[in-house]
């Protein structure tokens, strides 16, 4: 499956450019790897010895239903903040994504672009059929960019102005 878990084609990655040099976050597969210029390590340094994801979902949900306070990695100021950090980079992730995919127009639908078309189109829910439908057709940067102004990445505004760069 193209959107599989651990699949090649799935890439995440964070690049951020400081007075250091460039740091990344690479959490493509698990545990994720940080990498600075002078160094590399674990994304997770608790990986084999903290409870997983899941297991962590599930105890704070469990200790929720039961009254108890909830885990404050649920609390309203991280997820505002977090909410920020996403919406100041949502711009500069979406017109990397774009130039991406422009380099890559006419070249045959392999699983990398399928991902990347599936996920930045809001089609990644459905069988496929319609990405390779619609890479086939594109032929131009104007195609590129009407397809993917469908998707749930872009919003509009009270103007009917699509935000996202594009």
């Amino acid at each position: 499956m193209l959107v599989a878990r651990n699949d090649d084609g799935r890439r995440r990655l964070i690049e951020i450019v400081t007075d250091n040099g460039v740091a990344t976050l690479d959490f493509a597969n698990e545990p994720g790897t940080i990498a600075t210029s002078h160094e590399r390590r674990n994304g997770d340094p608790l990986w084999d010895t903290a409870p997983r994801p899941l297991a962590t979902m599930l105890t704070a949900f469990l200790a929720a239903a039961e009254g108890g306070p909830l885990d404050p990695r649920l609390s309203p100021a991280l997820a505002t903040a977090s909410a920020s950090l996403a919406g100041a980079m949502r711009g500069a992730y979406i017109e990397r994504q774009v130039r991406w995919l422009e380099q890559r127009l006419g070249a045959p639908l392999d699983s990398s672009l399928h991902y990347a078309l599936a996920e930045l189109s809001g089609e990644g829910r459905g069988d496929g059929d319609t990405v390779s439908a619609a890479w086939s057709g594109i032929k131009d940067s104007v195609a590129l960019r009407s397809f993917l102004s469908g998707s749930p990445l872009w919003s509009e505004t009270e103007s009917g102005q699509v935000t996202g760069d594009l």
